[in-house]
């Protein structure tokens, strides 16, 4: 029954399923198989160096190791309430900060009971690092393939999350994909830049119940013909017609470049407008606007 349904979407480890998606006409949204290909998963890495504004939370293990004159190593887990404990020294509170902010803090506190750590000449010396990461649940709502809430590793990012829930519907956007974070919008993410540019700068990081909202296209356009790359795109607001043919690859070696022919619906009727290739730069596109590019004589 449907609240069964909504119980099973409700918590999910994407490690424990795999989604099976059948070609059909969607395959020709530009974008759409990006997060369906077995062998691109954009699973993230933990075998790497921390990084340093990675911040740390509750369930974290930290690493300390101290050496030189004095020997130690600390394998410390953050508590529920953000804090490690260290015998003599009492509660650090580290939650929230970046790695490199806690290592700071809790080396400047270890310094009360190394001497040797600080000093014009010091004999003993201590790194801070990350051991076991902590478990985050993040939620996908809206046009996306499987809605619910995930866990997954910290170090995951939107685009770990995206795969997971199968990415977009037929009708959800890749260029107006938003981060929510304690109710406020974080970033907006347009999967195009990705795949246009391979630029990842809205790409961040998710922290613990961050809410990922696929919104509904607003504007799609049908390029068919002589383009190296055929299919639906969507247009984000100002995007011209030189920018469909800029996400197709451009036009086949037996185009006919000179005129294009828009075809355009309009409240009545179906409207046909010829584009002089000069002009395309100053031609905006319209959502359910086709293209056809036709071959040379």
């Amino acid at each position: 029954d449907r609240s069964r349904e909504q119980d099973t979407l409700q918590t999910m480890d994407p490690a424990q399923f795999s989604i099976e998606f059948e070609p059909g006409p969607e395959s020709r949204i530009f974008g759409y198989d990006l997060f369906r290909k077995a062998d691109l998963t954009f699973e993230p890495g933990l075998n790497i160096p921390t990084p340093p504004n990675y911040q740390v939370g509750a369930g974290d293990q930290l690493l300390i190791d101290i050496w030189g004159a004095s020997q130690q190593t600390y394998q410390l887990n953050i508590s529920p309430e953000g804090s490690i404990y260290i015998e003599n020294l009492g509660p650090i509170q580290v939650s929230g900060l970046t790695m490199e902010q806690a290592s700071d803090r809790i080396i400047g506190r270890l310094k009360n009971i190394y001497s040797g750590l600080s000093g014009p000449d010091p004999n003993t010396f201590a790194q801070v690092t990350l051991g076991n990461t902590r478990s985050i649940d993040v939620h996908l709502l809206g046009e996306v393939n499987l809605p619910g809430t995930y866990t997954f590793s910290s170090f995951a990012s939107v685009f770990n999350a995206l795969y997971a829930s199968g990415g977009p519907t037929i009708n959800g956007s890749f260029r107006n994909i938003e981060l929510f974070r304690d109710g406020e919008l974080v970033t907006v993410l347009d999967i195009y830049e990705f795949l246009m540019y391979v630029k990842q700068e809205n790409n961040i990081r998710l922290q613990d119940q961050d809410v990922i909202k696929v919104n509904p296209f607003s504007a799609r356009v049908d390029l068919t013909g002589e383009v190296k790359r055929p299919g639906l795109y969507e247009m984000a607001q100002g995007e011209t017609l030189s920018d469909v043919i800029l996400f197709s690859g451009g036009f086949s070696d037996k185009a006919y470049e000179k005129i294009l022919t828009v075809y355009r619906n309009t409240d009545t009727e179906r409207m046909i407008l010829n584009v002089n290739k000069e002009d395309l730069d100053g031609f905006s596109m319209l959502d359910g606007d086709s293209i056809p590019v036709v071959r040379i004589l």
